[in-house]
């Protein structure tokens, strides 16, 4: 069971591995949502934990400039 931090500043939770992980397919919570596991003291981000972590959508790291790159414009 899990409780998290809404983007409202809420706590919600407790909550089943089953919903996070609906919550992250629906873009519900993300990368730095605050999660507090059963039997933790500590909040963490939800990309700090292993087996939630490993359901996030992947994405390209951004550029050095942190300009995304331009798209080939050639017909």
């Amino acid at each position: 069971m899990y409780k998290i931090i809404g983007a409202d500043g809420k706590e919600y939770g407790p909550v089943t591995f089953e919903q996070l992980k609906e919550w992250i397919a629906e873009n519900r919570v993300n990368a730095q949502t605050r999660i507090l596991t059963e039997g933790a003291s500590e909040w963490r981000s939800l990309a700090e934990i292993p087996e939630l972590a490993a359901m996030l959508p992947s994405t390209p790291p951004p550029s050095a400039s942190g300009v995304p790159p331009m798209a080939d414009a050639s017909p």
